[in-house]
């Protein structure tokens, strides 16, 4: 029978080391958790401001900000919704490829297919676009901030 290498002292020495360190870790991410909702609530105040201005932009002395809006769709959430998606993804050949899907792997599909609706010759196929288990894109509105010289 082989020495073991560690001990149990060692075991508890290690699962104070590991709860210490991630106290500290936890510590360092609440500055940058506070200041990122900070920021995101202030993005959201120039989003609201360039609305009501009627405005797309802002170029300022510290730099522009621009007003972007972009289609996403949600990834499906119930069990019927997945299934309904698996099963189109499976009839189209896409399933392998779309083994794991994450939000943008969806997104992008999306936008891509909806593309290639749009592009077909009845213009009703881009209106009725739908993908089983895939509820309509919404538009989700960021800004873009480029610093002045």
């Amino acid at each position: 029978m082989s020495q073991a290498q560690y001990t149990i002292e060692d075991l508890e020495r290690l699962s104070r080391e590991i709860r210490d360190m991630r106290e500290k870790v936890a510590e360092l991410k609440k500055p940058y958790t506070d200041m990122q909702d900070e920021l995101d609530a202030k993005e959201a105040l120039a989003i609201g401001i360039l609305k009501e201005l009627g405005k797309k932009s802002y170029q300022g002395e510290a730099g522009t900000i621009t007003r972007v809006e972009s289609y996403r769709v949600n990834l499906p959430n119930s069990p019927e919704d997945k299934a309904a998606f698996r099963a189109f993804l499976e009839e189209r050949g896409d399933f392998d490829r779309l083994l794991t899907y994450n939000s943008n792997t969806v997104n992008s599909y999306y936008m891509q297919e909806w593309e290639n609706a749009k592009q077909s010759d009845d213009p009703t196929d881009a209106l009725n676009f739908k993908i089983p288990g895939i509820q309509e894109p919404k538009i989700r509105e960021t800004i873009q901030f480029r610093k002045g010289k």
